[in-house]
């Protein structure tokens, strides 16, 4: 019985080695799979001395022994390694998985908007890239389809949404629900020229995608405002500013369509508020 409690605890050892270094990468996994390979070799040895020295040779741990003594205390350092590693990685699985909450939109899976202040902030940071695009997408007459077919349905269209959105992100573009039926693209690395060309792709295809739900067919369509910024130039901030009022603009030219704010327009709104301070 030792030895088939030692190979199944050394080979779940091995076979959850590299998941788990991937998942908490540090000495605190190796800790833990130093812990659990000291459990598998301790009963291999309790194994092994009981076919050399004899079965009465080790009595049980209740019965008074110098050998069980130190048995007895190997076994107990070595648990007490085991739970304080094992505490430890459930701590840190749960600190990651209310991080992965505070960062994530619970209806569509996409990141919040506390996770756009947060990524781009650090990738301006360590200027990852020279330059990026923002669009902003608004839904066009949520309210009404809100209102008009039930909060389910409405529900139902920013998931699809969402949906659409995930199907544009990779390595170089996020996407963001920022709120309400508000929503955001950030592409790293992208010109504003090729950020109107996505821009105008998403309009087409969130457009032709309808919501089919309790015997509904819910056609929909969405605004989209475009701007770009640059790294050391412009905050985050401006930038979003700026990707916003240019889809109020795309809304006040009659919804379902692109619009955007050209460079010189989010340069001069960053001179006009580094001077401003200075002037009052």
């Amino acid at each position: 019985m030792s030895i088939e409690i030692a190979l199944l605890i050394l080979s779940v050892t091995w076979i959850t080695h590299s998941a788990m270094l991937r998942e908490f990468p540090g000495p605190g996994s190796w800790l833990f799979q130093l812990a659990a390979s000291l459990f598998g070799l301790f009963f291999v040895g309790r194994a092994v001395l009981r076919l050399w020295l004899g079965e009465s040779v080790i009595p049980e741990l209740y019965q008074p022994s110098d050998n069980n003594l130190l048995v007895a205390v190997a076994f107990m350092v070595m648990a007490a390694i085991f739970n304080l590693t094992a505490a430890v990685r459930i701590a840190a699985r749960m600190a990651k998985q209310l991080h992965q909450l505070s960062q994530h939109d619970p209806l569509t899976g996409l990141l919040n908007r506390r996770a756009l202040h947060t990524r781009l902030t650090e990738a301006q940071q360590q200027q990852q890239f020279p330059c990026y695009s923002i669009i902003m997408i608004d839904i066009d007459h949520f309210k009404p389809i809100n209102d008009g077919y039930g909060h389910s349905i409405g529900d139902a269209v920013l998931a699809k949404v969402g949906r659409i959105l995930k199907q544009y992100t990779d390595e170089h573009c996020q996407a963001f629900r920022l709120g309400g039926e508000e929503f955001a693209l950030v592409l790293q690395g992208v010109s504003l020229e090729k950020a109107l060309v996505q821009a105008e792709t998403l309009r087409h295809h969130i457009a032709q995608s309808p919501v089919i739900q309790d015997n509904h067919v819910i056609c929909f369509t969405a605004s989209l405002g475009v701007a770009e910024g640059s790294t050391g130039l412009q905050t985050l901030e401006h930038v979003l500013n700026a990707a916003d009022r240019a889809m109020y603009q795309a809304k006040q030219q009659g919804r379902n369509c692109v619009s955007h704010t050209p460079r010189s327009a989010t340069r001069s709104i960053v001179s006009y508020a580094q001077v401003k301070p200075s002037t009052s």
